[in-house]
């Protein structure tokens, strides 16, 4: 129970939450979030079931929830109404890409790219068919489609004029389409014999009229919803809903999730904006990504707490944009005889690439998504010198090529834990829902044309994770941006000094 006297804006959603209405609560970088839907849920007698996609968030916030609730993970709630009839399936044994493509009868795909004839193997298709799959069940949509198939990279080059067709993607995405309705339909069956994973029986609860057993829910995390949540919460009918999350928090568009504020039909809206994470200056520093964003409020921070912007030493945590950063960092500060701890997942991804690049040089292959379609190291390299589209590769290319896969391989694997370690780094995706003392942001952080609303909120993350000091040092010279040809989709003119916490931006709407 907490015991905690409600802000003014807290008591302004509790007063929403009394009058039985369903609501909509932005909660900015550090503002109670918790504490919020704790009072919420002592403030009713009727059951109440917390949801959230992480883990984490639900380890979080349990303890802290009165008699009356429950949380649980969206994956946890599907499992009990449908998923025990999969349960055998959850535990199947892994299964080669070439034994898949025996499965589902896949056959090779033919291609013509720079004037050369070229092949995608039944293995990568049949990889390519359970990733589709996959695609459909983060969505809301009633079957399988085309536009559920990823893109490929390497089979449809850039003419010199830099333009694409994607023609060998569309002929690709054609061809898989009746491979993953086969995927699909197996994944319904609790006697299938493809592998099996968590995302299916949660698409299966979907397409059921699915009732989450409770009169109020609460929905955490709501700018990194995905389809079929969405489908889920939006079937509570006669259920008090209330939606929690910053829409500027928003990272995850890449693979599915989508800001769901817009898409119930609320009675009121409410934010909290009061930060108790740290002091002014880290505020300002916020509000200077938000100003770009177009946010339409601003986060205040707590005065009592002495935070600065500016240069630290030794800081707790250093953030990267980028897996390749962090990892970067990570050997750097090995070489230099510290013990540094790398947060979350990230870490695995670089592992795998590093060891697909390995067999890539070694057997002229590998099931690797992004170098599947690559005979050799040689080819990847001209590839993301050459192809616009290569440039997502291009530094994790440049780190395995600048320390080796065997020294990355080994760096990540002998990391102390994260207890332990002098100093952590972590990629600014790793660190939602984190915070340090001290945090320095690092070099690789930039804004891009193709995404810069994405890029804009990933660094909004990142300097707001510090409790007392943000050392933006390392990334000021890319910080210091100006966009004045209009080349930009979402940001025609934008100039942010984190350090100075000065932000003179316009947001255009995408044409």
């Amino acid at each position: 129970m907490t015991a905690l006297t409600p802000t003014q804006e807290q008591e302004a959603c509790l007063d929403h939450f009394a009058a039985a209405r369903s609501l909509a609560i932005q909660a900015l970088a550090g503002t109670g979030k918790s504490s919020t839907l704790c009072m919420i849920a002592e403030a009713t007698p009727k059951p109440v079931q917390f949801v959230a996609f992480n883990k984490a968030v639900i380890g979080d916030i349990g303890p802290k929830l009165p008699s009356n609730a429950t949380a649980s993970t969206m994956h946890s709630l599907a499992f009990r109404a449908v998923g025990r009839r999969f349960a055998d399936r959850l535990n199947g044994e892994r299964m080669s890409s070439d034994r898949l493509a025996r499965l589902l009868g896949v056959g090779p795909f033919h291609y013509r790219a720079q004037g050369v004839d070229a092949v995608l193997q039944p293995a990568k298709l049949a990889s390519l068919a359970i990733q589709s799959a996959t695609s459909f069940c983060y969505s809301a949509d009633p079957e399988p489609s085309t536009r559920h198939v990823p893109k490929v990279e390497g089979i449809d080059w850039a003419d010199e004029s830099g333009r694409r067709t994607w023609e060998n993607n569309h002929r690709l995405a054609s061809h898989l389409l009746p491979f993953v309705h086969k995927v699909w339909e197996d994944w319904q069956d609790s006697h299938g014999g493809l592998p099996y994973r968590h995302d299916a029986y949660v698409k299966v609860w979907e397409q059921t009229s699915p009732v989450i057993p409770a009169e109020v829910v609460l929905y955490d995390e709501a700018q990194d919803a995905n389809g079929v949540f969405v489908s889920i919460l939006r079937q509570q009918t006669g259920r008090q809903l209330v939606i929690v999350g910053d829409r500027y928090q928003q990272l995850y568009s890449w693979r599915g999730s989508i800001s769901s504020f817009d898409l119930f039909d609320l009675d009121a809206s409410a934010w909290l904006t009061q930060s108790f994470r740290f002091g002014d200056a880290i505020a300002e520093a916020g509000n200077a990504v938000l100003g770009v964003l177009g946010a339409e409020v601003e986060i205040r921070g707590t005065s009592s707490i002495p935070s600065t912007v500016e240069a630290v030493a030794r800081p707790d945590c250093e953030l990267y944009r980028s897996n390749a950063g962090a990892v970067t960092a990570l050997l750097e500060h090995q070489k230099a005889g510290r013990s540094v701890h790398m947060v979350g997942s990230a870490g695995q991804d670089v592992v795998r690439f590093a060891r697909a690049s390995e067999e890539l040089e070694q057997r002229g292959r590998t099931s690797h998504p992004d170098l599947a379609c690559f005979t050799t190291w040689n080819q990847v390299i001209e590839y993301v010198q050459v192809d616009p589209l290569g440039s997502e590769l291009k530094l994790m290319v440049r780190l395995v090529q600048s320390y080796g896969a065997d020294v990355i391989i080994k760096a990540l694997d002998r990391m102390p834990a994260e207890s332990a370690a002098e100093v952590i780094v972590s990629t600014a995706h790793q660190s939602k829902g984190r915070q340090w003392p001290t945090v320095k942001l690092g070099g690789d952080f930039a804004v891009p044309s193709e995404d810069a609303a994405g890029e804009w909120r990933l660094l909004y993350v990142a300097a707001t994770r510090p409790q007392l000091t943000l050392d933006t040092t390392m990334c000021e010279p890319l910080l210091d941006l100006r966009h004045a040809d209009g080349g930009n989709d979402d940001v025609e003119h934008a100039e942010l000094i984190v350090g100075d916490a000065l932000v003179d931006g316009t947001i255009q709407p995408a044409p």
